[in-house]
């Protein structure tokens, strides 16, 4: 049984390493991590989008069968206090399960982009 435990843990590993690094490849021009308002800005404007078009953005998703949607291109902005407050670990930190776990953040998050079917 250890065994298999040790085999179960590696190939989790070799998973988990896996996605991480397509990932790393995937968002490297795609993604930046902002800790201020003005880093917030500068990211926006590196990748040519206008955070202006989020609420436009939040109806029209709203108003949107769910079924239709096939991505949507979201940035998550949280300030430093409140990653302090939280003791989220800025090394680790998964967004996505952020947005998914609560909706506590919700102001924290601005939607850029949405493509339909």
């Amino acid at each position: 049984m250890k065994k298999e435990n040790s085999k179960a843990t590696m190939l989790y590993k070799e998973m988990k390493d896996k996605h991480s690094k397509e990932y790393v490849n995937f968002s490297k021009d795609k993604v930046f991590y902002a800790f201020s308002d003005d880093q917030f800005k500068e990211g926006m404007q590196k990748l040519h989008l206008d955070a202006d078009k989020d609420e436009e953005l939040k109806k029209e998703l709203s108003n949107s069968n769910i079924e239709d949607i096939i991505g949507a291109q979201i940035f998550l902005h949280l300030p430093n206090d409140v990653i302090k407050e939280n003791h989220i670990d800025t090394n680790t930190f998964e967004p996505t399960n952020l947005l998914l776990s609560t909706s506590e953040y919700d102001k924290y998050y601005e939607i850029v982009d949405v493509s339909y079917k």
